[in-house]
């Protein structure tokens, strides 16, 4: 069997990080690796309730952190 794509859970934490080398370890150079990575929309609304900023802009900033690490 071929595998020709693989989607990974990315969170950076030290499991996810061996989650992607496992899948690098074991595929070909030619499978297309898909990183996955979500922002929890209560924990910006909760943010932004306790006053850490606004929710789009907590969003950009997180997202832009995110982009940066992957």
């Amino acid at each position: 069997m071929r595998i020709e794509e693989v989607l990974v859970p990315i969170d950076f934490s030290q499991h996810s990080l061996r989650a992607l080398e496992f899948a690098l370890s074991t595929t070909s150079p030619d499978c297309a690796i898909c990183l996955l990575h979500g922002l929890e929309s209560e924990f910006l609304e909760r943010a932004a309730l306790e006053g850490l900023g606004e929710r789009e802009a907590l969003l950009s900033t997180l997202r832009g952190r995110a982009e940066e690490r992957l």
